[in-house]
């Protein structure tokens, strides 16, 4: 059994649609993974979010024949975890931001999404993590506000067609976020 770190989450694209499997316990969206001490492979998620873990997650998993299975979370992480650390701080930031980048072009405008899109999209979205020098909740809480406003922007009530207006959206859900931390 191997252990590390997931270091990036991506979804497995083919012409800019999420793959999945369809076995005998239903159907399971496809992701890419990369461990920290540099294993590569697929992995399966019931949610198109992704499986039952994150980026910056210690999983453990079986390395056989080039290819990862059986991930499951680490029970349990140290006190002084990634969590506590400024550089695993960034590097989430950036990975999660990336992520989101490219599936924003593409839910805005999939037919002009250019790669050069995806580059400006992330260092905005990092740009936002961090601004005002956030805590590492509030750190969380923005990148969590940039996935749910990804998420929100294929609703149809939403319709979300520009980066001020997705901007927009994502400070409207982490402050409702925050505002839910003492209730």
């Amino acid at each position: 059994m191997e252990s590390s770190k997931v270091m990036s989450l991506v979804p497995h694209m083919n012409s800019g649609i999420h793959q999945t499997w369809t076995g005998s316990n239903g159907t399971f969206y496809m992701f890419d993974v990369e461990m920290e001490n540099g294993h590569k492979g697929g992995v399966l998620g019931k949610s198109a979010n992704g499986p039952a873990y994150n980026i910056g997650d210690t999983v453990e998993y079986e390395y056989k024949d080039n290819k990862i299975s059986k991930v499951k979370k680490a029970m349990v992480q140290s006190k002084n975890s990634y969590y506590d650390d400024p550089v695993a701080q960034k590097s989430i930031t950036i990975a999660t931001c990336t992520n989101m980048a490219i599936e924003l072009c593409y839910a805005i405008d999939s037919s002009d999404a250019k790669k050069g899109d995806f580059y400006k999209t992330t260092e905005i979205m990092i740009k936002w993590c961090y601004l005002d020098n956030p805590s590492n909740d509030d750190l969380l809480h923005r990148r969590v506000a940039l996935k749910s406003a990804l998420l929100a922007s294929k609703l149809k009530e939403e319709e979300i067609t520009t980066m001020k207006e997705f901007f927009a959206l994502a400070k409207q859900i982490m402050e409702w976020q925050i505002s839910k931390r003492g209730q």
